[in-house]
């Protein structure tokens, strides 16, 4: 037969083995030994949190990294970090503030006029006798990182007063970067109406595929106040 003594035990046993002074000795070094401890792991903290925040700003100070947030997939929030080109709309959400040119790193380096209205371009003319289109959309309508000449509404504009079979026209470019449908069709009624389009041309592209900011659809999304 096999007797398991525990380890617990032979320290239990060891203990009331010896001497009255030994046993005295030892409880002396366990109750100052945990105090001790505790203090040099709670100076060891304090100190680290200093050292930790010292060495970040040090890392951050010499390497240079470029804290710009590429990412535009909410342009919702986006846009409304710059409230002297955007500001609130209480239907649209957001839109142009008018008359301004516009030059910042966020629309890639570009610069844009918007004119009275609210739009892209020139001021808009009342000329007789000329069609006017009126192209709503996104930021692909805007033309974003492009010359005013560069986008698809010039382009257009221009191959269609270049054929003297066709009647001359004036294409406005009414898109606004961030817009999905829902918006565009509140912005012509509110908007685009009033400037009296003969023809009307519509494209927003991914923005009614992409999610709402907080995966809320347009149409559900709580209009901020007017700023």
């Amino acid at each position: 037969m096999t007797l398991k003594i525990s380890k617990s035990a032979l320290i239990v046993d060891l203990y009331f083995s010896i001497d009255e002074m030994s046993r005295r000795l030892i409880l002396k070094t366990m109750i100052e030994k945990k105090p001790g401890g505790f203090r040099g792991k709670l100076f060891l903290l304090i100190i680290a949190v200093p050292v930790f925040i010292i060495l970040t700003e040090i890392f951050f100070t010499v390497i240079s990294i470029d804290t710009f947030f590429e990412n535009r997939f909410f342009l919702v929030n986006r846009a409304l970090d710059y409230p002297d080109v955007f500001k609130k709309d209480n239907k649209l959400f957001w839109r142009f503030r008018p008359s301004q040119t516009i030059s910042s790193r966020f629309f890639e380096g570009k610069t844009y006029k918007i004119n009275s209205f609210g739009l892209r371009g020139e001021e808009i003319t009342c000329e007789p006798g000329r069609i006017r289109i009126a192209v709503l959309g996104n930021s692909c309508t805007f033309g974003w990182g492009m010359d005013d000449d560069q986008t698809y509404v010039k382009v257009l504009e221009k191959l269609i007063n270049a054929d003297t079979s066709l009647p001359e026209v004036e294409i406005i470019n009414c898109g606004i970067p961030g817009y999905s449908s829902f918006q565009g069709r509140r912005f012509f009624v509110s908007d685009i109406v009033a400037l009296q389009p003969d023809i009307v041309i519509m494209m927003f592209g991914w923005n009614d595929q992409w999610a709402a900011a907080g995966n809320i659809s347009d149409a559900n999304q709580e209009p901020p106040p007017e700023w």
